[in-house]
């Protein structure tokens, strides 16, 4: 909800800015396919401000649904203000919208559904923005969230596919992060050992707060505290150039593998610590 707002207070800026109607240049995955585009609805000043002070009703009001692209944004609208399911009805009645805001409407959708208990709704409507609109800036999130949809549902086999799909467009950031946490927790729900180390190697080389809070680093411990990240790294990384040395931060190991004695430390193979050289 929250990007939702932030896109409608550009949104308001530009239509206080410019007339009521204008060409509304597409902002959506298809931006620059229609080469001649029609002019497309700007939501009036009146709505626009009203939306910005938190006045919904007003600011519904005073949208007038006579285009696809009016009803998408009433649509939009609702959804911002928390009105899940006018969005949601609003949404649905535009199922064949093909504008330039089609990947805002399956977002919208998806977390209106998620809101209202319709998480099959949700996922089918994250699932479709991510695949349907893979150069959109909220396919990543859409893929991510469409994952921890999944999981909740007990899908794996679409976490499967979402996973696969993310790690192939390299998610990076709480994007890629939320989705390997989903991976972890799918393979740990499957009882699945070498998708757990795959996705543990993932989230700590890629990352490593994450894994700490998982504390991933447990599965690659043998009874005697040793650790191994296995025969092979099936990550692209610099990082991951040298398996057999591979030693995360200090900060991952657990308290009793710490040593009290160092200063700025770093771990060891064996779980130790030790300190710089003079």
């Amino acid at each position: 909800m929250r990007a939702s707002l932030a896109a409608f207070f550009v949104l308001a800026a530009v239509a206080i800015s410019r007339p009521l109607v204008e060409q509304w240049a597409p902002v959506g995955p298809g931006a620059g396919a229609d080469p001649a585009p029609a002019h497309r609805y700007a939501p009036p000043a009146e709505a626009v401000q009203a939306l910005r002070a938190g006045e919904c009703d007003r600011a519904l009001a005073a949208i007038e649904p006579a285009s696809p692209d009016a009803r998408v944004v009433a649509a939009l609208y609702a959804h911002a203000c928390g009105a899940h399911g006018s969005a949601l009805q609003r949404l649905r009645s535009s199922a064949d919208y093909t504008g330039p805001l089609a990947d805002w409407r399956l977002w919208a959708l998806g977390e209106s559904a998620g809101v209202l208990g319709q998480p099959e709704t949700a996922q089918q409507a994250f699932t479709a923005l991510a695949g349907e609109f893979p150069a959109s800036p909220l396919a990543g999130l859409a893929t991510a969230a469409a994952a921890e949809v999944a999981l909740e549902r007990g899908d794996h086999a679409a976490i499967e596919g979402l996973v696969a799909a993310g790690r192939a467009a390299a998610l990076s950031g709480e994007t890629g992060a939320r989705l390997e946490k989903v991976a972890w927790s799918a393979a740990t729900q499957r009882g699945d050992p070498e998708a757990r180390r795959e996705s543990a190697r993932r989230l700590l080389v890629e990352h490593p707060l994450t894994a700490a809070e998982l504390e991933v680093i447990d599965i690659f411990r043998a009874a005697d505290g040793t650790r191994s990240t296995g025969p092979a790294c099936s990550i692209p990384s610099s990082s991951c150039a040298a398996p057999a040395a591979f030693s995360p931060p200090i900060s991952l190991l657990p308290p009793s593998n710490r040593s009290t004695g160092c200063r700025r430390r770093r771990a060891t193979r064996n779980g130790g610590c030790c300190a710089p050289k003079p």
